[in-house]
């Protein structure tokens, strides 16, 4: 992390590790990037006993603009956070496009056995349509998910306001866990030269899980003929 100029401690005790920084954006970062070392290696930290503790709230919340995109789908960002949350699906349509579809994931993964892709009028007659799907598969279990587009909506796909997060982050996420980064796989996913994402993150809702328990959703947006378009909305958790 010293190439990203992040300031550290870094303590070892066996198999206890305790990295001290200065912000909660920082430590995000390093757990992060200590999570996807251990994977390499095959292995994973124990999420009961990882916590991030002692921080201080940002006095801001926005970032600043990186690119010449970024204002245009935050502004965008909005509209789509919206719709979800008036449960409008037949307007949300209206920001797909047929030859990109809408792709929906219960948490960030490149497989394909995680999440659905719904064409245009499947976005549009979303609450209409009550039959079960199979969405992917349950962390831990590895069971199948199967929910009705409505089940899946309340669960998954605007479980919490969004809307109102309180971080957002632009084409890098800010979510930690056991699940693959956002930007490690989106470019091929979509197979698109202009894909941008911004993730909306809570930090954690009950103290007594020290943070454990954030979510997070992203937007991709992909542009096609001078027009962004929205092309995912993937959710994100602590999983195991």
């Amino acid at each position: 992390m010293r190439e990203e100029n992040i300031e550290f401690e870094y303590l070892r005790f066996a198999d206890d590790i305790n990295i001290f920084t200065n912000n909660k954006g920082d430590a995000k970062k390093i757990l992060k990037k200590l999570i996807k070392n251990l994977r390499e290696l095959y292995l994973n930290i124990q999420d009961k006993k990882t916590k991030i503790t002692g921080y201080r709230e940002p006095d801001y919340k926005f970032p600043k603009y990186t690119d010449s995109y970024e204002k245009e789908l935050a502004e965008l960002g909005k509209v789509i956070l919206t719709l979800l949350k008036n449960k409008d699906m037949a307007t949300l349509s209206s920001y797909v496009h047929d030859d990109l579809s809408l792709i929906i994931k219960p948490y960030y993964s490149p497989s394909q056995e995680q999440g659905r892709t719904l064409n245009l009028e499947q976005v549009k007659s979303f609450f209409n349509d009550k039959k079960e799907y199979q969405w992917g598969l349950s962390d831990g279990s590895g069971l199948p998910i199967v929910l009705t587009n409505n089940e899946y909506f309340n669960k998954y796909l605007y479980d919490n306001d969004f809307l109102n997060s309180d971080y957002h982050s632009y084409n890098s996420d800010i979510s930690a866990g056991n699940n693959f980064p956002l930007d490690s796989f989106i470019p091929e996913l979509f197979e698109r030269e202009q894909v941008r994402f911004i993730e909306y993150y809570f930090g954690g809702f009950e103290e007594q899980y020290d943070g454990m328990d954030w979510q997070a959703l992203s937007l991709v947006f992909v542009k096609l003929q001078d027009k962004w378009y929205i092309a995912g909305i993937f959710h994100n958790e602590w999983t195991i």
